[in-house]
């Protein structure tokens, strides 16, 4: 469904634009004792464990060493928070580190599920027919960065290809460092994948955005603490990365850790300083607080829904949870002019959906609530309006209490046995109150069953 997919984003979208400047084991012992951000004081002690690659020389690996230790030293300074723990550190060589970098990815790019998403945005018209997700993400992600964190492993991965780091690479490593303290104190990386498993996206989302954004702005405070030299030469090497184009849905969510989240992290600063965003991962996130820190610091909550119980005749069901805010903004992108959807999505109440698939067809449950009555309206339109501009169904008529919208083209290019196009695709919207259901199908005769057994909230 259209939410699996944002984890990987938010990583893409932080690392995207890192271009590569460039892992026997070592170890010195560290001691430090520091007030944190959160109000408790820590004493680490102990051996830094650094893992050296086999194509690493000595002498290089133990340069880096010296650098890395003054960078995690660093980047306690500029986050406020001292190591639980020595972090743990892995350099590897030219050989070894994009074969790492390959394995992290694509553990995050599950092809089954990928394959279904792509089968839905084909339908929803915001893939044409020729496009594939899997290989559009493939695609931003431009290839190894100087360094990342796998918060998988609990492990900071650095490209040790010379004895020093260039000032960019050695800003990204301080964002790495800082991923790995958040989750010392935080279970960032354990959370979110608790949230993704529990089909809580739109949390898993706000949570993962809070980290990237935390993250990027200690970056930035690390790269703006440079000499004036020092900072003209790490811009012009982050700037050595171009980002592809990609279809308009995508764009956006890629600029939302960059943009809202940053922009989060910044009113947290302001409102708190650093307790203040320490404080935030303590609490319920979802996208709308994070794009709206004015509802968040007003304490603003999620209305309830349940996720519907639907069976559909030879349908399985794929996928179900939350879409949210930016979900349902990447949806309406192609729809809506980005003032107008900026407007409409800022009504978001709480929304679920479901996903079934078959061996051909793939349907779409979508329930919404709007903060109010006009805010689901809008929404309503919106819907409407990208059943007709951007999947370029006919005119909708009356059914089941709602409007249906019904197209005779061929999903994917399948035809039915007798060689005719199967009637599809199918959407169907229907309002009450402050109620919304939405069923999008690839085969009509699936909508029209899913809308007997779907309720307005």
């Amino acid at each position: 469904m259209p939410a699996r997919h944002l984890l990987l984003l938010v990583l893409i979208a932080a690392l995207a634009t890192a271009a590569c400047d460039g892992a026997a084991a070592d170890s010195t012992t560290t001691t430090s004792s520091t007030t944190t951000t959160i109000g408790v004081t820590v004493r680490t002690s102990g051996e830094r464990t650094v893992t050296v690659g086999e194509d690493i020389d000595g002498g290089l690996a133990e340069q880096l060493e010296t650098q890395l230790a003054d960078l995690a030293a660093a980047t306690e300074v500029l986050r406020g928070l001292s190591f639980l723990s020595p972090p743990k550190l892995v350099l590897l060589g030219q050989s070894e580190f994009p074969q790492r970098w390959e394995a992290f990815v694509d553990a995050r790019l599950d092809p089954v599920a990928l394959a279904t998403d792509t089968r839905l945005f084909r339908t929803l018209g915001l893939l044409s027919p020729a496009q594939d997700l899997r290989a559009l993400i493939r695609s931003i992600e431009t290839g190894p960065v100087p360094a990342f964190y796998d918060g998988a492993a609990g492990e900071v991965v650095v490209a040790a290809t010379q004895a020093e780091l260039a000032p960019f690479a050695a800003s990204v490593v301080v964002r790495a460092l800082t991923e790995a303290l958040i989750d010392q104190y935080h279970r960032a990386t354990t959370r979110a994948a608790e949230l993704q498993t529990s089909g809580r996206y739109d949390e898993a989302v706000a949570l993962e955005t809070l980290v990237t954004a935390d993250a990027l702005t200690t970056q930035l405070r690390y790269l703006e603490g440079l000499p004036d030299s020092t900072r003209v030469a790490a811009a012009a090497e982050a700037g050595a990365s171009v980002m592809p184009e990609s279809p308009p849905f995508l764009t956006a969510e890629l600029s939302y850790p960059t943009e809202g989240g940053i922009a989060f992290v910044a009113a947290l600063l302001d409102q708190g300083g650093l307790a203040a965003v320490d404080a935030a991962y303590g609490e319920t996130l979802t996208t709308e607080l994070v794009s709206h820190p004015v509802r968040y610091f007003a304490g603003e909550g999620v209305l309830s829904i349940e996720v519907p119980t639907v069976d559909l005749s030879g349908f399985g069901v794929d996928d179900s949870g939350s879409l949210g805010a930016l979900g349902l903004r990447s949806l309406l992108t192609e729809a809506v002019p980005p003032g107008l959807l900026t407007q409409t999505v800022d009504g978001w109440g709480a929304d679920v959906f479901v996903t079934l698939t078959d061996a051909s067809d793939i349907a779409f449950v979508y329930v919404f609530r709007g903060d109010t009555v006009a805010d689901t309206v809008e929404v309503a339109q919106a819907f409407l309006e990208h059943a007709a501009g951007v999947m370029g169904l006919a005119e909708p008529r009356a059914a089941g209490g709602g409007v249906e919208f019904i197209g005779p083209a061929a999903v994917e290019g399948e035809a039915s046995g007798d060689g005719a196009p199967p009637e599809g695709p199918y959407v169907f919207v229907d309002r009450d109150g402050d109620g919304l259901v939405v069923i999008v199908s690839s085969d009509a005769g699936a909508g029209r069953a899913l809308v007997r057994q779907v309720e307005i909230p």
